[in-house]
C-alpha cells in the first residue's frame, strides 16, 4: 500500500517515470481505478458536500463518467486522429497512466474550505491536466509536447462540458441544490 500512495505522490509531482512504471506493470490497473475514485470522491466533497447524500452520490457518479470520456477520447484522438509516426499505444497501458495523472485531483477536497473553493477548484484542474499531458506523452510515445497539451486539453474541455450538462441534468430531475 506504501508503494501505491508513493506512485500517486510522484505522479502529482509530474515524475514522467512514474508512468513508465504503472504502462508496464499491468498488476497496477486495480491501484489506476483506486486513484480515480479517490478522485471522484475528493470532487463530490469538495464541490457538492453541502448538497447533501445525493450530490455527493451523483458528483462521484458523474466525476467517474467525466474522467472515462477524457482518458478515452484522448487515446482515440492520440492514437487514431494525430498519431506520430512512433505512436504505438496499449489502451489499458494508457487508462493506467491516466488513471494515476488524476492524482493531483485527491486535493480537490480542499474544496470543503470556504472562500477558497473556486481557487482550488481551478488550480487543481490546471495541475491535473499538465500531469495527464506528461501521461499522454510518455504513453503514446510521442516527442511532441505541444500536441500532447493539445490533445489533452481539447479532450478534457470536452469531457468538462459533457460533466457540466450531466450536473445540470442530475441535479434537476433529483432537485438537488447547492
Amino acid at each position: 500500500m506504501k508503494l501505491f500512495f508513493i506512485r500517486a505522490f510522484r505522479a502529482a509531482k509530474l515524475d514522467a517515470t512514474v508512468f513508465d512504471e504503472v504502462m508496464e506493470n499491468a498488476k497496477l490497473m486495480t491501484q489506476a481505478i483506486i486513484v480515480v475514485f479517490i478522485y471522484g470522491a475528493a470532487v463530490a466533497y469538495g464541490s457538492f458536500a453541502r448538497a447533501g447524500v445525493a450530490g455527493i452520490n451523483s458528483a462521484i457518479f458523474i466525476t467517474l463518467i467525466g474522467w472515462y470520456i477524457w482518458a478515452f477520447s484522448t487515446y482515440i484522438i492520440g492514437v487514431r486522429l494525430f498519431p506520430e509516426t512512433g505512436t504505438t499505444a496499449d489502451r489499458k497501458a494508457f487508462m493506467r497512466a491516466m488513471g494515476f495523472a488524476s492524482s493531483p485531483g485527491w486535493l480537490r477536497f480542499l474544496g470543503l474550505v470556504p472562500e477558497i473553493g473556486g481557487a482550488v477548484f481551478a488550480v487543481i484542474s490546471i495541475w491535473m491536466v499538465v500531469a495527464a499531458v506528461v501521461a499522454v506523452k510518455k504513453a503514446l510515445n510521442y516527442t511532441s509536447t505541444q500536441r500532447a497539451a493539445a490533445i489533452t486539453i481539447v479532450c478534457w474541455i470536452l469531457s468538462t462540458l459533457f460533466q457540466g450538462l450531466l450536473y445540470i441534468i442530475f441535479f434537476s430531475v433529483f432537485g438537488i441544490s447547492r
